[in-house]
C-alpha cells in the first residue's frame, strides 16, 4: 500500500505528464504540417555508393564494407514561370465582372501535379490542365454542388469558359484566357 504523500505526488505529476504529451503531439502535428506546406519542388535522390576498408587491428583479414547513401537533388518544377503556382483572382468572365457569393472567384494552377483548383464564387472547382506548346492551355474542371442564391448562372459560365480555353497570355500581373478563335474569355489578376 502506498502512503498518502506518494499518491499526492503522483496525482500532481499526472497533469505534468499530460501537459508534456499535449506539447509533443502539438509539435509533431506542426512539424507534419510544415513538411506538407513546403515548396512544391520535387525532390529526387541520387544513389551514392562508398567503400570503406576495415581497419587492420579489427580483424586479421581485410574486408571491404559497402554502404549506400542517397543525396537529394532539387529538380525545378515543370511549371510555367508566372502562370503556375499563383492564385489568380477572376476580374472578368465574358466581359462581365464576377460576383463573390461566398468567396471571391479564383483559379490556382499547381505545377507539380498539373491540377487546377479554385472557386466559382460559390463552389470549389477542381480538375487538371495541360500545356502542350507555349501559350497553349487546356483545362478540364468540375465544380461542387452547393447551391448559392443567384450563383448558378455565374458558375455555369465559368465552367463553360474554362472548358473552351485553348490559349493564355501573361502581361505583368494579368492573365488572359482565349478560345480557339482568339476571343477573350476570362481575365484574372495575380492574387495577393
Amino acid at each position: 500500500m502506498s502512503n498518502p504523500l506518494q499518491q499526492q505526488v503522483t496525482a500532481l505529476d499526472c497533469p505534468t505528464r499530460l501537459g508534456w504529451l499535449k506539447l509533443v503531439l502539438l509539435s509533431s502535428s506542426l512539424a507534419i504540417t510544415a513538411c506538407q506546406s513546403t515548396s512544391t519542388q520535387k525532390i529526387v535522390t541520387q544513389k551514392i555508393s562508398t567503400s570503406t576498408a576495415a581497419t587492420p587491428r579489427s580483424t586479421s583479414h581485410q574486408s571491404t564494407a559497402s554502404t549506400t547513401a542517397y543525396r537529394p537533388l532539387a529538380v525545378k518544377n515543370a511549371g510555367i514561370p508566372g502562370l503556375t503556382d499563383f492564385r489568380w483572382d477572376l476580374v472578368s468572365i465574358n466581359s462581365k465582372n464576377p460576383q463573390p457569393f461566398i468567396n471571391r472567384p479564383y483559379l490556382f494552377l499547381q505545377s507539380a501535379a498539373k491540377t487546377i483548383s479554385g472557386s466559382t464564387g460559390c463552389n470549389a472547382l477542381t480538375g487538371n490542365y495541360q500545356i502542350a506548346e507555349p501559350q497553349a492551355l487546356k483545362i478540364q474542371a468540375l465544380a461542387g454542388h452547393m447551391a448559392c442564391e443567384d450563383a448558378l448562372a455565374q458558375e455555369a459560365e465559368i465552367m463553360d469558359v474554362l472548358g473552351r480555353v485553348t490559349r493564355y497570355q501573361l502581361q505583368q500581373n494579368m492573365l488572359y484566357l482565349y478560345d480557339q478563335n482568339g476571343a477573350l474569355l476570362m481575365t484574372a489578376r495575380a492574387g495577393q
